[in-house]
């Protein structure tokens, strides 16, 4: 994004008007006419369009960003599920497959179900639909209270640990490499 249109982005948020339930603290900058703005949004009517429209944009950019550097290629959701016999959610993983990642943001298993294997059958289907979009690794973070273990059963190394500290537990961040013989051609 060139200069020119980063600020003119940055003048129309100046001249919007708070609501009474939002407080914005806006800082100068070195930049010429730019302005950063801290927003703090109560949660009213329209304030998550806002904050939607807000974060499309800055997606939007980095993807360009992206496409510059990696070529083009767009993020492609994947989720597996498991119901109960009443149709009930008690399991997933859900994230997203990318320049060959399968990046996993949520897994879930309902208490009730925890240790029956559910959790491993889940993470197999989706490391499996993974592959067979081209995926030749798996990335996730996870708390120390979580997973990690788990994790680690399923074939994932830590690569990355942010240590705990007060009010906040150790965080692992984790990869999987996948045997490229075994990741289909897109």
């Amino acid at each position: 994004m060139d200069e020119t249109m980063h600020v003119q982005v940055v003048e129309k948020q100046k001249q919007a008007v708070p609501s009474e339930n939002q407080q914005i603290n806006r800082l100068t900058t070195p930049v010429d006419n730019t302005v950063i703005e801290v927003i703090y949004e109560e949660n009213h009517e329209g304030s998550h369009e806002k904050n939607q429209a807000i974060l499309n944009e800055l997606i939007r950019g980095l993807r360009q960003f992206n496409v510059e550097h990696m070529g083009d290629e767009k993020s492609r959701p994947l989720m597996v599920v498991a119901r109960d016999s009443d149709d009930k959610l008690i399991g997933g993983v859900s994230g997203v497959t990318i320049y060959q990642n399968f990046l996993i943001t949520v897994v879930w298993v309902d208490e009730a179900y925890r240790g029956s294997g559910l959790g491993t059958e889940l993470m197999i289907q989706a490391e499996s639909e993974a592959k067979q979009r081209g995926c030749l690794a798996a990335q996730l973070d996870t708390l120390s209270f979580q997973a990690p273990i788990f994790y680690q059963k399923m074939g994932f190394e830590i690569v990355g640990t942010v240590p705990g500290f007060a009010k906040s537990p150790e965080r692992f961040f984790m990869l999987k490499h996948y045997d490229e013989a075994t990741a289909s051609a897109r």
